[in-house]
């Protein structure tokens, strides 16, 4: 099995969706999370725009911000030619929005794209409450969480997942800024999946060494990932790694734009089998 996480920036664009859909009904990705949608509709990202609506006083014009917010969505599920009726989730995102704390109100951006995804992928959407839980503010509970998995594995053929937020004491919790990428690695942790493929806007983790010109690495060990991590380099979350290197799994960094193979973290026995691997994205 494979669990992919696609980031905003893998969404940032229709075209992108489409190549998504058309690559996971032909693949062995039975879970997928993903983040909220890309591009610069608010002339920064959704995430930033949420913390504007969060941090607004004015109630006219939260009113207007949280307008804006749902008039893009109603334009995606047009544009995707989505038949369901979102009259609820938009309601429910509305007062996420309005009366939230400031983790009901930045998850919102995932909760509206995973819902969206789910209809137009074919997939069951999964609230990431049922399946990711915290021990407290900062830590995961594995154990918990692990059987949460294992049993919408069982219950649904494929599940469509928002990263980014767990459940703590009943209630929505952030994980910190580029958390989706975790919430995709405790999922394959606990399926103990072949591969996590991880989709951005880098087509791998790049050799900054190299100045005259772009060149990433085919294959990253653990080891030599963290010290990239040290020195700055945060393509993929550093927790996200430890949960996959718990389970020697092997993690694939690539992107939606390019038919290049990507970056993959694993150890050194993985390298050739996930590199020869097709890219799945290259439709």
């Amino acid at each position: 099995m494979i669990v992919a996480k696609f980031g905003s920036s893998s969404l940032q664009n229709i075209e992108h969706i489409k190549r998504i859909k058309a690559s996971i009904l032909d693949d062995d990705h039975k879970m997928v999370v993903v983040s909220a949608f890309g591009g610069n509709k608010f002339g920064k990202k959704l995430t930033d725009f949420l913390i504007e609506i969060y941090q607004e006083e004015n109630r006219s014009r939260k009113d207007q911000l949280i307008s804006e917010v749902i008039a893009y969505h109603e334009d995606v599920i047009a544009i995707l030619g989505c038949e369901r009726d979102y009259t609820k989730i938009f309601e429910e995102a509305s007062l996420r929005m309005h009366y939230g704390d400031y983790d009901n109100c930045l998850a919102t951006g995932e909760y509206l794209s995973a819902e969206i995804l789910s209809e137009y992928f074919g997939m069951t959407f999964v609230d990431s409450r049922e399946l990711i839980y915290f021990a407290n503010d900062k830590q995961i509970d594995v154990k918990r969480s692990v059987a949460a998995i294992l049993k919408a594995r069982k219950s649904y053929q494929n599940c469509l997942i928002p990263g980014f937020y767990g459940n703590y004491k009943g209630e929505i919790h952030l994980f910190s800024r580029g958390g989706s990428d975790i919430t995709a690695a405790v999922i394959a942790y606990a399926l103990e999946a072949a591969l996590y493929e991880n989709w951005k806007d880098t087509e791998g983790i790049y050799n900054d060494e190299i100045k005259s010109e772009k060149v990433y690495y085919d294959f990253l060990s653990y080891d030599a990932y963290y010290q990239l991590v040290s020195k700055g380099n945060r393509v993929i979350h550093k927790e996200a790694v430890d949960f996959a290197r718990l389970k020697q799994i092997p993690i694939r960094v690539c992107s939606v734009d390019t038919r290049g193979r990507g970056t993959v973290i694993g150890s050194a026995k993985q390298k050739e089998a996930c590199l020869k691997r097709r890219f799945f994205c290259a439709g």
